[in-house]
């Protein structure tokens, strides 16, 4: 464990300091790094102007424009102080998810639901301002800038269909696969470098447990086992999620020890040392799809929306769709 530790350290030493300087200063800057071809865009003719929007905890199910639910959404999702260009490639996924989950939902009487665990999280206009405070004149317009410059635009796959555009905060440093995270795959949904996560200031987290904590927040069985032997049989994916660990001779994922213990992801390691269980974790969210810390950083090296979505969705194509 203490090998896994320093290497992580050595990797992240080195790829904070050959990252360019400019991934925390202005939006201008040359690309250090070969830029993906972009995707081919096509027009197609549909009429996508009203959501249906569930919230959970109340049942109440509230209908409005594409254009408020959308502004909710980046505005919930994404700092506003974030690039432009970043945040035109959050406006094209929020509005293709919100699609692919209409398309999939069109038995049911409502299409996306209010919360970023089960689809996308959203806020009013009037929540978002105060949220913002003295900056809300100044972010409402960087908000509506961005999704005036590409509304309408949508990826979609092989058939044609709006994708599932998934999205987390800070990955890895490479990115997930759906079928490691949800157990389905999708050719667009796959691994993809994202270095620049390396850089986040959130990147790292930390958080430890008593054995008794444990215990309680994993069900665990009753064991004869050494603490210091709790944790076994440790597997990862190759971009470091952890697909399966035992403790005290019990099988979990990472996912459901990350939901149980409140980890911010599944990419982690544990140590023991004084009756405390450390869990070091790596990023933020599922890690599936498009790094949104990552997005900034392609944008602040002068990487367009269109170029940064090809990065993160593989071999997905953009259309725009006619909404009047």
């Amino acid at each position: 464990m203490k090998k896994i530790y320093a290497v992580s350290a050595i990797l992240i030493m080195v790829y904070c300091t050959l990252l360019p300087i400019i991934c925390i200063g202005k939006c201008e800057g040359a690309s250090s790094v070969k830029k993906p071809s972009k995707s081919s865009v096509t027009t197609e003719s549909k009429n996508e102007q009203i959501v249906r929007i569930l919230d959970e905890k109340s049942g109440k199910i509230t209908e409005m424009s594409v254009d408020d639910y959308i502004f909710g959404v980046v505005a919930a999702e994404m700092p506003a102080s974030y690039c432009d260009e970043a945040l035109k490639a959050q406006t094209v996924a929020s509005y293709t998810y919100m699609l692919f989950r209409k398309n999939e939902r069109a038995d049911l009487d409502y299409d996306v639901i209010a919360s970023s665990s089960r689809d996308q999280a959203f806020i009013t206009r009037e929540d978002a301002r105060k949220k913002w405070g003295n900056d809300a004149d100044k972010y409402c317009k960087k908000i509506e800038d961005a999704m005036a410059s590409v509304k309408g635009y949508v990826m979609v796959d092989d058939e044609g269909k709006p994708i599932l555009a998934a999205y987390h905060n800070i990955s890895s440093g490479r990115t997930e696969s759906a079928l490691t995270v949800w157990g389905k795959d999708y050719y667009y949904l796959q691994p993809v470098e994202s270095l620049g996560d390396l850089t986040a200031s959130k990147y790292l987290s930390e958080v430890s447990f008593t054995a008794s904590e444990l215990i309680k927040k994993l069900s665990l069985p009753e064991t004869d086992l050494s603490q210091s032997k709790w944790i076994s049989g440790i597997k990862t994916s190759e971009s470091g999620t952890v697909t399966e660990i035992q403790v005290c001779g019990k099988k979990f994922t990472g996912a459901k020890i990350r939901s149980a213990l409140g980890l911010k992801s599944s990419v982690f390691t544990v140590s023991y040392a004084d009756g405390s269980f450390k869990f070091r974790v790596q990023g933020h969210g599922h890690g599936v799809g498009m790094s949104q810390f990552g997005a900034n950083y392609l944008a602040r090296q002068n990487y367009s929306y269109v170029e940064i979505l090809s990065w993160y969705y593989t071999d997905c194509k953009m259309i725009k769709y006619k909404t009047e």
